[in-house]
């Protein structure tokens, strides 16, 4: 069944340049350039319109300008989930922070420099480890000391061509150097390939289980971060470092705020598989190091993760927040639609960098 509604949709731009506005959507076919608005004023334009609304689905939509390759972003550039016409009867009144500029998402020439070093070897390997260092891309023009972020899987951060994809954290640097958020040294570490998961193995559960977490761990704070505080302008003290990942390379992240908080100051953790140390997300004790070091930590779930990801995550806060009611310094974030993948991890990436670090 079908009923027929006249919807008024109100939309407002801080970037009012460009080709028409239009809206695409479920109701016609995605079609590009069918339904233009029309602008009231530089910034604002308006819709009326007649729709045919299934009451067993609900209308999506999106705004575009003419073509989907400039189609609506969210503020740091990232993809927007589709737009749904909840109740037809009433305005619609929608915000476009930013818009795609033929399949652009910045202005290239804000792109960190990206400087790689291809000869580390781990604490425990004999193979080198690639490791990437994005440096803001007015490095070379200053002589300011920056805080730095280390990251792990670095090959699915940056390269377009990534294996599982990419978080493009490139790009959203870019956009927020528009906003002067972009003075952070960010360093990416490749994984083991193969071997990932027994390198982000922190803890061992049985004695058939791999784990070489430790001496990750050990080597970054002895070998790597050494290294990156010589090489580079650094601010080297733990309220200037941070240590982030997503997954097993979240967890791991958590351990290091654990173990090494003498060292990192500042925790990124997207989708931690808390799964691994479920015995321990109830125990008090793991939670004292990242009170009494003062630690800021930006946890992040999605919705439509497996493993109870978002209980667990939900979880973890709670325990956090119980263990120092005070605790301010922590935020939750949680992505209803949210999946476990480097698209979601990307996008949430830059307000988690504003969190800690701006």
């Amino acid at each position: 069944m079908k009923s027929v509604h006249k919807v008024q949709i109100q939309l407002s731009t801080p970037d009012p340049a460009g080709e028409a506005v239009c809206i695409s959507g479920s109701f016609n076919r995605w079609e590009e350039n069918e339904y233009k608005m029309k602008e009231i004023r530089p910034g604002e334009y308006q819709l009326d319109l007649e729709l045919n609304v299934p009451e067993d689905h609900p209308v999506e939509y999106k705004f575009i300008r003419s073509r989907w390759a400039n189609v609506e972003l969210d503020e740091f550039g990232s993809f927007t989930e589709n737009r749904i016409l909840t109740d037809p009867d009433e305005p619609v009144r929608a915000w476009v922070p930013r818009w795609r500029n033929e399949g652009r998402v910045c202005d290239i020439s804000l792109i960190p420099q990206v400087e790689i070093h291809h000869d580390m070897v781990i604490t425990g390997t004999r193979k080198k480890r690639r490791v990437s260092v994005l440096l803001p891309y007015d490095y070379a023009y200053t002589d300011k000391r920056y805080p730095v972020l280390y990251l792990m899987d670095g090959q699915n951060l940056f390269e377009d061509h990534a294996p599982f994809g990419s978080w493009e954290i490139h790009k959203k640097l870019a956009v927020m150097a528009e906003k002067n958020m972009h003075e952070v040294i960010v360093v990416c570490i490749d994984h083991a390939g193969l071997k990932r998961i027994e390198e982000y193995t922190y803890i061992r559960h049985n004695s058939t289980e791999k784990g070489r977490g430790h001496l990750f761990l050990d080597w970054v704070v002895g070998r790597l971060k050494p290294f990156i505080d010589k090489h580079y302008r650094t601010k080297p003290e733990p309220t200037n470092t941070g240590i982030g990942g997503s997954s097993m390379g979240g967890l791991i992240a958590l351990m290091a705020g654990i173990n090494q908080p003498r060292y990192f100051g500042r925790l990124m953790l997207f989708s931690p598989s808390l799964w691994k140390i479920l015995d321990l997300i109830y125990d008090r004790l793991i939670y004292l190091p990242l009170i009494s070091h003062d630690q800021f930590i930006y946890l992040y779930a999605g919705g439509k993760e497996a493993s109870n990801m978002k209980g667990f995550a939900l979880d973890f806060f709670d325990q956090l927040i119980r263990t120092d009611p005070s605790n301010d310094r922590v935020h939750l974030s949680i992505h209803e639609a949210g999946e476990h993948s480097e698209k979601y991890w990307g996008k949430e990436f830059p307000y988690a960098l504003k969190y800690l670090f701006f």
